[in-house]
């Protein structure tokens, strides 16, 4: 199963160290550049925002075909 995440999910589950669920959940799991950029660009000096960026199972994708 594949999913698509907001910033929101993404930054509480790796602020709770639970983004790992995530992988263990889904097969694929995809965000948007827009999402990437709130969360590690933006967010930069957060923990949240390093853990993010290290985790190299988010497909990040620039758009979301309906």
């Amino acid at each position: 199963m594949r999913v698509v995440l907001n910033s929101s999910p993404l930054i509480f589950l790796a602020k709770l160290g639970l983004l790992d669920l995530l992988e263990k959940l889904f097969e694929e799991v995809y965000i948007t550049e827009a999402v990437y950029h709130e969360t590690v660009v933006e967010g930069a000096g957060h923990e949240e925002a390093v853990v993010i960026a290290n985790a190299d199972f988010l497909k990040r994708v620039s758009s979301l075909r309906p």
